[in-house]
């Protein structure tokens, strides 16, 4: 499933944390870990979960791609397309649209012209997935 999802040219990867029950840590304490995922619209969904964040445990599974891999900027992500040659990063609306509201308070006219514009493209994107669109239909649309 990975090798088909990194075939393709384009992936989405993102990792979260996760509270994880760890016998061997002590009775009824939890530790926390990381779940990876990697995919691509309308693809299937690798995980893959680590123990620990850091640069290997979160890029790894990208070994051998070559693409275009959006994803959040977790500082391994700019540092593995830096050195990788065949990696293209784009980042995520999600993750740009969060850092708009963090900076809101000190930014607030710019920021509500941004985020009017990411509203807009979130009601388009929207439009795509209710709509069944194809890749042709949703680039017009966009």
């Amino acid at each position: 499933m990975l090798l088909e999802l990194l075939a393709g040219g384009y992936v989405q990867v993102d990792e979260t944390p996760i509270r994880y029950c760890d016998p061997d840590y002590g009775e009824r304490k939890t530790r926390t870990g990381y779940l990876c995922g990697v995919t691509r619209p309308l693809g299937d969904i690798w995980y893959i979960r680590s123990g620990w964040r850091c640069h290997a445990s979160v890029t790894s599974h990208l070994e051998g791609f070559a693409g275009v891999a959006q994803a959040g900027m977790y500082e391994a992500y700019p540092k593995l397309a830096k050195t990788s040659k065949r990696i293209e990063l784009t980042g995520c609306w999600a993750h740009a649209r969060r850092r708009l509201f963090e900076i809101k308070e000190r930014f607030q006219h710019e920021c509500a012209a941004y985020l009017k514009l990411v509203a807009k493209h979130y009601e388009v994107e929207k439009e795509i997935r209710e709509g069944g669109l194809d890749a042709d239909a949703s680039f017009r649309l966009r």
